[in-house]
C-alpha cells in the first residue's frame, strides 16, 4: 500500500519540457509503502512493515 510518493526534479523537468520522455508516462519514482500481504514464507517482512524504494535506470 503506497503511503507516500514524491516527485523529484526529473519529473518537474519532464512536465516543463526540459527533459523529453515518451508520453504518457508515470511521474514520481520514490515511495514509502506499507506491507499489507506477501507470498514468500521465507521473508522477514510482516504486515505493517514500511519500506522505501526508488526506481532508477542503469
Amino acid at each position: 500500500k503506497v503511503r507516500l510518493a514524491s516527485i523529484c526534479m526529473s519529473d518537474v523537468y519532464t512536465v516543463t519540457g526540459q527533459r523529453i520522455e515518451p508520453t504518457p508516462s508515470v511521474l514520481g519514482h520514490e515511495a514509502v509503502v506499507e506491507v499489507i500481504a506477501h507470498r514468500r514464507p521465507e521473508s522477514d517482512l510482516i504486515k505493517g512493515d514500511r519500506l522505501t524504494f526508488s526506481i532508477a535506470d542503469s
